[in-house]
């Protein structure tokens, strides 16, 4: 029989963060393997376990080259203020997104 939290182990060990919850709406981060001293716990019941969402957050431009107009996505406000100074920049297409992967 495999063990039930055999993902969430491979992926903690990948190094990716798993959070975990109990009987509550918050999820709570679990220290990684570069800080934890052992390896966590991951008890059967009582408890949920994830790996934590990722939230990407982008917008998209116009932007015109020559005759040619391409879109151009940003995923910072440092990025999006180059965009709009930029000579090729015609407008924004979208306002801020969020997508959680």
């Amino acid at each position: 029989m495999p063990y039930p939290h055999e993902e969430l182990v491979r992926a903690w060990l990948d190094g990716k963060t798993i959070q975990f919850r109990e009987n509550a709406d918050i999820w709570l981060d679990m220290d990684g393997p570069d800080v934890a001293t052992k390896m966590p716990h991951f008890y059967r019941s009582g408890t949920e376990y994830r790996v934590k969402p990722v939230t990407i957050r982008y917008r998209v431009a116009l932007m015109t080259y020559g005759s040619v107009q391409r879109t151009y996505s940003v995923d910072s406000l440092e990025r999006e203020q180059r965009a709009a100074n930029d000579p090729t920049f015609v407008r924004w297409i979208s306002d801020w997104t969020e997508v959680t992967l």
